[in-house]
């Protein structure tokens, strides 16, 4: 769908407040040029026109308009604005943007009213104005006829005659300031705005204006103009699958991801097919942002567990970031389907076709009609970026990596959360737990377990400097605290009911406990936390941080025998038994005779079934680097489900791989230009942890993603809002001293080793 120049004037100057009481109108000359003209201001639409002016960087408090000293005129005064605009008004003139072909222009026109303004005024641009600006800008030529234009540490004003045409060279956009209005020495209250981004040049016109834009408009991109069936070789968009629905002021819960918010937003799905595959279909769904809130972005998301979506989850912080949003069903069949549901053709057949669209393709594929889509839907140009960015934590971690190792200018930046990387290793590592306790013979009660991972938190909470039921240095914890000094502490846990992750339900009922901590309880605890090694005391696979929880070693109370038994952990159970076994089912009935060694074989099949498709550990990443994408990997440090040490492996290797010939802070700050790993303190699978609740998650990531791509502000350190409210990245660990209220990133090299992993048991490296 293309947009007709009057509704892009129209757009522009709903850009002043996004929904401006008008009345306009319009005439097509015969070279195409539209002359319209705006009437009707109010006072209230000149007052809200006004909280907009600046210069290209961050202010602090600026006024714009006419000196205090002119008693008759009306300025704006700004405080605490964020990153950088360019608007301008006065009580005598009205800021228009203009496009013409593809250019952005700005003209200012004289209002018919006197200066002292009571409304009922019309402007008008007209087709000498046009024309006389396509020429300038033709020749690069840009004209300052008001008077006098003045900065200064503190203020900027500019004034002159109401008959003079004043042309802007580039437009910026407020993010977020606090403004007020003040004719002489008189000023009303502080009020607060929002606004928009950058536009510059020949190279600029956006559609990118604020929330709250009229409904229309919205409806307007409701009427969703789908990419060519020819835009991506061997698929086949059905254009009849089309289906759009509206949202207006959907409330959206506060998370770890993202903010709350009131958003509106247009839905439109449809459906693609494969060329040359019987019965495919695909369907992809595309929260789309007004014009007035579109900001030149768009945002994948990923799934977790066998799911290739979060449904509505995420979806929505790409409307948050005035992005159009995606998701896919990977072609299995509904959004809500899982991959586990189609992976078998029968026993002992493989869908290879799921097999590779759950591991990378059906991601490529939403990106690439997604940012084609928001170039159609806006009108971007060719000459225009549409940035593109990922969102994904878990599986949706794995999904994001999946594509930047292969498709490395696919997207302009990611927050990858706690990956899966490893797949091969990681399904089988969640069964690791159940053969330490089978071959230890003890079935630890839940809260024992529970009463060790407290008591851990308690040790080395103070660790970091700071006492705040935070482990934010587990590499410390790890060098200064033995399990075994919980032996005989007293538990005590009321019933409690299994949890669910990714659909799979982890963990069994179990009723009230009371009782010591035994040798044997703290024996399974410290071998699970050193990790797994075969019969040849080869290192297998890592382990979980101390102060996780041991959720993979849960265990089942029996009411006939009223003792603790093995429970087979849902997800490694699944693994093996639907895609190592091939045997449609998702549990395993037994673990009997299964070694360490079992565990070792399992995962090399595994690695080696899905070497190509699902075990996600390229570590050269030069063309990523090249292609100038960045990255922000972010995982709980005490992660229950992926180990922390997952990623900080993998950070290793790509560091290892690329930077051979470099020294160790050499190739950290290399890395630093495109990859930065933020281990969050106390942080759990994807999201704070409930007990260290103060080890908040940061939760405006894929801001700071933006930020550094958009802006080249690369992030030192995340922000959260508990009391570790700063994060630093890896390989530098927080380190409190006296009253700090943020911690120092120290480099700790004792620490650091105990994050390095040689897995030997391997032939080949383990990245």
């Amino acid at each position: 769908m293309k947009f007709a120049l009057s509704h892009a004037l129209l757009l522009v100057l709903a850009a002043a407040d996004c929904a401006l009481g008008l009345t306009r109108t319009e005439k097509v000359l015969s070279d195409g040029v539209v002359e319209v003209t705006y009437a009707n201001f109010t006072a209230a639409d000149m007052e809200r026109v006004g909280r907009r002016g600046g210069s290209p960087r961050d202010l602090a408090a600026r006024t714009y308009g006419p000196p205090a000293s002119y008693p008759e005129s009306t300025r704006t005064e700004f405080k605490d604005a964020r990153t950088c605009w360019n608007y301008w008004w006065y009580s005598a003139s009205c800021v228009l943007q203009c496009k013409l072909g593809q250019h952005c222009i700005a003209c200012l026109k004289p209002l018919s009213v006197p200066a002292t303004y009571t409304g009922g005024g019309s402007i008008a641009i007209t087709h000498g104005d046009l024309q006389k600006f396509a020429k300038d800008f033709a020749k690069g030529e840009y004209e300052f006829p008001v008077s006098v234009m003045t900065e200064g540490p503190a203020t900027m004003d500019w004034y002159g005659p109401s008959d003079r045409r004043f042309w802007l060279k580039q437009w910026f956009a407020v993010t977020e300031a606090s403004v007020r209005s003040c004719t002489g020495g008189k000023c009303g209250d502080w009020m607060a705005i929002k606004s928009w981004m950058p536009c510059s040049n020949k190279d600029c016109f956006k559609y990118t204006i604020n929330d709250g834009y009229a409904q229309s408009t919205l409806q307007d991109i409701c009427n969703a103009a789908l990419p060519a069936d020819n835009s991506f070789p061997g698929i086949t968009i059905n254009s009849s699958s089309v289906s759009t629905a509206i949202t207006y002021n959907a409330s959206i819960a506060e998370s770890d991801w993202n903010r709350a918010a009131t958003i509106n937003y247009c839905n439109v799905t449809f459906a693609y097919s494969h060329n040359g595959i019987a019965d495919d279909v695909v369907h992809v769904s595309y929260w789309v942002p007004a014009p007035c809130a579109f900001r030149n972005r768009y945002l994948s998301t990923g799934g977790g567990g066998f799911a290739v979506n979060s449904g509505p989850r995420r979806v929505p912080v790409g409307i948050m970031n005035g992005a159009v949003s995606g998701i896919t069903d990977g072609g299995f069949g509904s959004y809500a389907t899982q991959w586990n549901s189609v992976f078998l053709l029968a026993n002992g057949t493989i869908n290879w076709q799921s097999v590779y669209m759950f591991g990378y393709q059906a991601h490529h594929e939403l990106a690439l009609i997604g940012k084609q889509l928001a170039a159609n839907l806006y009108n971007v140009s060719a000459n225009k970026t549409v940035y593109s960015y990922y969102m994904g934590c878990s599986e949706g971690g794995r999904e994001g990596w999946s594509q930047l190792q292969r498709f490395a200018d696919q997207f302009d930046g990611a927050v990858i959360g706690a990956p899966a990387i490893r797949y091969g290793q990681q399904q089988v590592n969640h069964l690791t737990s159940n053969v330490i306790e089978q071959t230890l013979g003890y079935y630890p009660p839940t809260c024992e377990l529970a009463a060790i991972v407290n008591l851990t938190i308690a040790a080395c909470d103070g660790l970091d400097g700071q006492t705040d039921g935070v482990v934010a240095r587990s590499d410390l914890c790890k060098l200064n605290f033995n399990v075994s000094s919980t032996v005989g502490k007293a538990y005590s846990c009321a019933a409690t009911t299994p949890r669910v992750m990714g659909g799979i339900s982890i963990g069994a009922s179990s009723p009230a406990q009371n009782g010591t901590i035994t040798a044997k309880g703290a024996e399974v605890a410290a071998t699970i936390l050193e990790g797994l090694y075969d019969s040849d005391g080869k290192f297998v696979y890592l382990s979980y941080q101390p102060g996780a929880s041991f959720s993979d070693a849960a265990t089942t109370y029996d009411n006939a025998t009223g003792s603790w038994k093995l429970y087979i952990n849902g997800l490694g159970g699944e693994w093996v038994a639907r895609y190592l076994e091939l045997r449609n089912t998702s549990s395993l009935t037994s673990l009997s005779n299964y070694t360490y060694d079992t565990l070792r074989d399992l995962m090399i099949e595994g690695q080696t079934r899905y070497g190509d498709s699902l075990q996600t550990t390229q570590p050269d990443l030069r063309g990523l680097r090249s292609a100038g994408a960045k990255v922000i990997l972010v995982h709980g440090e005490q992660d229950d489900s992926i180990p922390a040490g997952s990623s900080v492996h993998y950070y290793e290797s790509v560091r290892s791989v690329m930077y051979a010939n470099m020294t160790y802070n050499a190739s950290v700050a290399a890395m630093d230009d495109f990859y930065r790993l933020f281990l969050v303190p106390g942080g759990a699978h994807c999201g704070t942890n409930p007990l260290q609740p103060n080890g908040q998650w940061p939760q405006t990531t894929l801001e700071t993603v933006i930020k550094w791509v958009e802006s080249k502000a690369a992030p030192e350190t995340l922000d959260t809002k508990g009391t570790i409210n700063s994060i630093c990245r890896w390989p530098l660990r927080p380190l409190w001293s006296g009253n700090a209220t943020t911690p120092d990133c120290v480099y700790d090299q004792a620490s650091i080793d105990t994050w390095m992993y040689d897995f030997d048991a391997y032939s080949t490296p383990l990245y």
